[in-house]
């Protein structure tokens, strides 16, 4: 298990974009086991179980989608949906397999923090590199300082 972890602070370190997807409901029969993790990276290598071949190929796609948009979601996957009215936030999906269970599957993404390069040292400039702090924007190297044509003012 923590063995899971460090390859999510890993990829945090590295900033590169990747789902975390957890089963966090279930209905036997279903491969899916309440709790169980993976990583989907943004190039859809998943990393991790989630349950059988035909939920994998829903988690995939629906993963590259929340790492697209920015937005979680929680995804139902089974025979009988009871859910008939679309929910914000909820993707539903007919279970392909043979068995009669049903699995939910929360989908978060995780994108790494946006990078910010200002050149000037005009007051829009300065705003900037002193508002990136409070918008969570990383701009290497800068710590507040202002550049004009690459060079350090």
């Amino acid at each position: 298990m923590l063995e899971f972890y460090e390859k999510i602070a890993n990829l945090v370190r590295a900033q590169a974009p990747f789902a975390m997807v957890q089963v966090v409901g279930r209905q036997a029969p279903s491969s899916s086991k309440l709790g169980d993790k993976a990583i989907v990276k943004k190039n859809g290598r998943m990393e991790g179980w989630i349950g059988g071949g035909c939920v994998q190929g829903i988690v995939l796609k629906e993963s590259a989608d929340a790492i697209a948009s920015g937005k979680p979601r929680l995804v139902r996957i089974g025979k009988e949906l009871q859910h008939h009215q679309k929910q914000e936030g909820v993707m539903e999906y007919r279970m392909t397999c043979q068995s009669e269970g049903q699995v939910e599957i929360y989908i978060e993404p995780v994108l790494p923090r946006p990078h910010l390069l200002v050149i000037g040292k005009s007051e829009i400039a300065k705003a900037l590199v002193s508002g990136r702090q409070r918008r969570r924007i990383t701009a290497p190297g800068l710590e507040k300082r202002v550049f004009l044509r690459g060079i350090h003012l």
